[in-house]
């Protein structure tokens, strides 16, 4: 959501942000709080970082899956499963 609204990410490369946002975002060590910190206070004092990573959220927003179209195909993968276990109980 924040992406399609155009908002600066500050994320940690845990599960899959990096794959979502790639470089869409700035990435701090989850391990490390004075990396969120400066990460923070380095976006703080650069607009034109903050303006660059708005215009790159909303790009690779545009390029995910919608919410509807992600819910469609994981009922597309999940359908013949769950028919095979309840005929397997019927």
């Amino acid at each position: 959501e924040a992406m399609s609204c155009g908002t600066a990410i500050i994320a940690t490369e845990l599960t899959a942000t990096p794959y979502t946002c790639q470089d869409a975002a700035v990435y701090f060590d989850a391990f490390k709080s004075d990396d969120l910190c400066q990460k923070l206070q380095d976006l703080y004092h650069d607009i034109e970082a903050i303006d660059s990573l708005r215009e790159k959220a909303i790009r690779r927003s545009h390029a995910l899956l919608s919410y509807k179209q992600s819910a469609k195909l994981f009922h597309e993968f999940l359908k013949p499963i769950i028919d095979a276990w309840y005929a397997k109980y019927e």
